[in-house]
């Protein structure tokens, strides 16, 4: 099965924990990002397209 890229806007994330969650833009569900899901950054992001 081939990942579908979607866009989203993050709408809550904790720094200390170093998780957040992103809403769909077609306002469908939110999706947990764990900071290890991004490459080489180790901070919050501010702009995101997630991956179902």
């Amino acid at each position: 099965m081939k990942p579908v890229l979607r866009k989203g806007k993050l709408t809550r994330w904790k720094d200390d924990k170093g998780f957040g969650f992103i809403r769909s833009s077609d306002g469908t569900q939110d999706v947990f990002l764990h900071i290890t899901a991004l490459k080489q950054t180790n901070h919050r992001p501010t702009k995101i397209t997630s991956q179902k």
